[in-house]
């Protein structure tokens, strides 16, 4: 009997975490995704406002997601706007990257790939490219950053951060 509660329970927590999961999905995707067909319009209007205000410029240029020894990364190529954007409209940036590429299924790890985005754009803003990676360990900015922006051992949350 025990074994058959648990089971519904784990039921219901996998369709409740389905339906947000495809909420979330669909709302943030804007461009094409090879495994649901063509691209189609936000469901919402974009968070992130535009690097220079004056032009329309985004922070980013360009995004593909590739895969080396390591698994998925995201290789982003910002704007020269977006390199000098620095830690006081990060949050523009952040927002940007997750409006145009968290639809792809290899999106996840969503605070790790923003500490490391952010650390790439905060300390290497003049590197060509910033490789994001979704599998490398979520362990707070401040790790992150003593890791190069690379981080590879992983560490328990601490409350509060």
């Amino acid at each position: 009997m025990k074994a058959s509660i648990w089971a519904v329970i784990g039921l219901a927590a996998a369709c409740a975490v389905g339906v947000t999961a495809g909420v979330v999905h669909a709302w943030h995707r804007d461009a094409a995704d090879p495994l649901r067909g063509a691209p189609h319009a936000a469901t919402a209007t974009p968070f992130a406002e535009p690097c220079d205000a004056a032009t329309g410029e985004g922070y980013v240029q360009s995004g593909q997601w590739t895969l080396d020894t390591f698994g998925p990364v995201l290789e982003i190529t910002p704007t020269d706007c977006g390199r000098n954007a620095g830690a006081a409209r990060r949050d523009h940036l952040d927002m940007e990257v997750i409006e145009k590429f968290s639809g792809n299924v290899n999106w996840r790890n969503t605070r790790g790939l923003i500490n490391q985005l952010d650390c790439h754009a905060i300390n290497y803003p003049t590197k060509p490219t910033w490789n994001i990676e979704p599998d490398r360990p979520y362990v707070g900015y401040r790790l992150t950053w003593q890791a190069q922006c690379n981080p590879s051992t992983p560490r328990p949350d601490s409350p509060f951060e």
